[in-house]
């Protein structure tokens, strides 16, 4: 882990190694064999948990991304055993136990930090895919009933602890921006949206929170926290598209954001960037859920709707200026609303006065 050409080539030759190992026991399992996939899985583990090398914990984070995949396929598939089922499930679970133990030791809701911002990526990304496995299958013969448990139940109490108000701002932008990315692959994955409405379900209120105390915090250290924030209910939107209902509680909690990003009395640039990434996302909302849009302005005073109508209309055309500066900032992690992008929908059109 020196970084020198020597522990290049020992660093790939030992993941290929792993690899290949996890790939028959893999083909193992056929025969009902679960234990040389345990093996593998531990090891591989061991090895992402202990290094100190971030290229070499990307390398055994992708094994460990392919062996829950795996693990996923093999416990939900109508064509293996029983037996293979239970064996791969408890198999899986110890992993994923000792997974969620090793992260949560870690305390990154307090000490993520760029040096480590990495490892905080690659733990969040496969504990998410850990969330969609089902652990509950019965033990052919085991005189008890089938364990109820599923990934979720081992990963929502870590998210809960990143997406708490007091947690450091950078683990809570690293767990939207990973959550985002994973609402937009699960919108072309129609097997998935099953739990894609489960998990909105549970945790959009607390993202709410979060972005809410983001945006008036007005501070660099949130900006990236309040954009991602606002970007995963313009995503989630996309995600329901023709579900009212989804789209009527999604909308429920994101247009009261937006108001508050559009109406800041701030002048500061963080200010100013939220609500520009909230410019394009209202405009979302009022073109995908138009009746929840105009119900929302409907409702408000007057005097609100003037503002939110000045809000829309400075973030608009403050857009274009800071268009060059965002781009740039985009490279460095920093604000990139994604594709959403949408023409200002004039007011009036809610029956709204300007």
């Amino acid at each position: 882990e020196k970084g020198n050409g020597e522990s290049v080539v020992a660093v790939s030759c030992c993941a290929k190694v792993w690899e290949a190992l996890l790939s028959l026991s893999l083909g193992a399992l056929g025969s009902g064999n679960v234990d040389g996939f345990h093996y593998c899985l531990q090891n591989i583990h061991f090895v992402f948990n202990n290094t100190t090398s971030d290229p070499v914990r990307k390398v055994f984070a992708g094994l460990l991304l392919r062996a829950v995949q795996e693990m996923d396929k093999c416990v939900s598939s109508a064509e293996k055993t029983q037996l293979l089922k239970a064996n791969m499930a408890s198999c899986g679970l110890s992993f994923a136990v000792s997974f969620v133990e090793k992260v949560k030791g870690k305390n990154l809701d307090k000490s993520c930090t760029d040096a480590n911002a990495v490892a905080a990526t690659l733990c969040i990304s496969i504990g998410q895919q850990i969330s969609k496995v089902d652990f509950s299958h019965e033990r052919v013969g085991s005189g008890t009933g089938p364990a109820t448990i599923c990934g979720f139940d081992l990963t929502s109490s870590l998210f809960e602890d990143f997406l708490s108000v007091t947690a450091n701002p950078k683990i809570q932008h690293l767990l939207l921006q990973v959550w985002n990315q994973d609402v937009t692959k699960s919108v072309a994955a129609a097997p998935e949206k099953d739990w894609l409405s489960s998990f909105v379900t549970y945790f959009a209120p607390g993202i709410a929170k979060l972005t809410a105390h983001a945006i008036a915090a007005d501070q660099d250290a949130y900006l990236n926290v309040a954009v991602e924030g606002l970007k995963f209910y313009g995503l989630c939107l996309q995600a329901f598209a023709g579900a009212e209902e989804k789209a009527a509680a999604i909308s429920a909690l994101a247009l009261p954001l937006l108001y508050s990003a559009l109406t800041s009395a701030s002048g500061s640039r963080t200010a100013k960037t939220i609500a520009q990434a909230a410019n394009k996302i209202f405009n979302l909302f009022a073109s995908k859920s138009p009746a929840s849009a105009k119900a929302f302005i409907q409702g408000l005073p007057n005097d609100k709707r003037l503002l939110l109508t000045k809000g829309l209309q400075e973030s608009n055309v403050a857009a274009p200026a800071a268009q060059t500066a965002n781009s740039a900032r985009a490279g460095r992690g920093r604000f990139n609303p994604g594709r959403i992008k949408k023409p200002t929908i004039a007011l009036k059109s809610f029956g709204a006065k300007s």
